[in-house]
């Protein structure tokens, strides 16, 4: 099976999602004691990784603002 190709509509969905995206790195960051310092660097880490992978999103298993907060909650893992 081929993962389908970004919509247009793509970017600006997540666009729209980054207060989402937002929440969930300050919220992870707080939870690990870490310094909050790098949630600015971690959203913008995030909203590239969604754009780089957008292709591997498929609507039909689900909607996108639980894929994309499971993304960002992978980033902040990798990070620390």
């Amino acid at each position: 099976m081929t993962p389908r190709s970004p919509s247009t509509d793509f970017p600006a969905a997540i666009a729209a999602l980054v207060p989402d995206i937002r929440q969930v790195v300050t919220g992870a960051l707080l939870r690990q004691g870490a310094d909050l310092a790098l949630a600015e660097d971690l959203i913008q880490d995030v909203v590239i990784t969604l754009l780089g992978c957008a292709s591997t999103y498929r609507p039909e298993l689900g909607e996108l603002r639980p894929w994309v907060q499971g993304v960002a909650m992978n980033v902040v893992k990798d990070c620390s």
